[in-house]
């Protein structure tokens, strides 16, 4: 979804749990996300960052708190709802919003063997690869798609 949001030349900017909805049955191939009130058009030919800083703390990239960021600041939001899909925790934390975004800024994660036991290797990379603290590193929506995790998990 967020790679044909990315393909039309949307960044929704504000994905989270609350954003996306999923049908009584369940099945992910009917996944919706909503809430594009934050969301705006870019073209990635023009390689014109976007500046306003928004989102929500656990959520929000790096790269947005500095007021530089392009669409894969959504990108990161999925690494996030991912790892805490898979723990159960944050990978990002603190008392208090600040504190949440010093934790963010320096991009420090680590993957618990009580949580992680059960978590390939491979879905730690591809977690790993969407919380790049540099954004030009972290792979667009059409590169993560193509991760052997996500193969992994289909089968």
């Amino acid at each position: 979804m967020i790679n044909y949001c990315h393909q039309k030349g949307i960044v929704h900017r504000d994905l989270k749990p609350e954003n996306i909805l999923l049908e009584p049955d369940m099945n992910l191939d009917n996944m919706k996300i909503i809430d594009f009130g934050t969301a705006v058009p870019y073209n990635p030919a023009n390689k014109k960052s976007m500046k306003e800083v928004l989102g929500t703390p656990f959520y929000i990239a790096p790269e947005v708190l500095k007021g530089n960021y392009n669409e894969k600041c959504d990108l990161w939001s999925i690494g996030v709802i991912t790892f805490m899909l898979l723990s159960g925790k944050a990978p990002f934390y603190g008392k208090d919003d600040h504190a949440i975004f010093d934790m963010v800024k320096k991009g420090k994660f680590d993957f618990p063997p009580a949580q992680w036991k059960n978590v390939s290797k491979s879905g730690k990379d591809f977690i790993s690869k969407l919380l790049t603290v540099e954004f030009k590193k972290r792979p667009s929506a059409a590169q993560a798609l193509q991760h052997p995790w996500l193969s992994e998990i289909k089968d």
